[in-house]
């Protein structure tokens, strides 16, 4: 079984603005995530990952997620 993180730009999220990069992980964002400290208010949710989708294509004929509980904001 092959494994890729978001580094490898095999997959990408749709529906977000832009992506919080740490050591292994990454988060997708509903706005400028460089920019959040503009928006006290509405970056609360603009983590949630609500409206945001995991894209990618292959040929596989099964896959598998892997999900950490996610990091709180705040």
């Amino acid at each position: 079984m092959r494994e890729y993180c978001y580094f490898d730009g095999v997959f990408s999220f749709e529906g977000s603005i832009s992506v919080e990069i740490g050591d292994t992980w990454c988060r997708p964002w509903r706005l400028l995530y460089d920019r959040v400290d503009l928006y006290p208010n509405v970056s609360i949710k603009a983590v949630k990952t609500s409206g945001v989708r995991l894209t990618f294509t292959t040929d596989a004929k099964n896959i598998g997620l892997k999900l950490e509980r996610g990091l709180k904001y705040g």
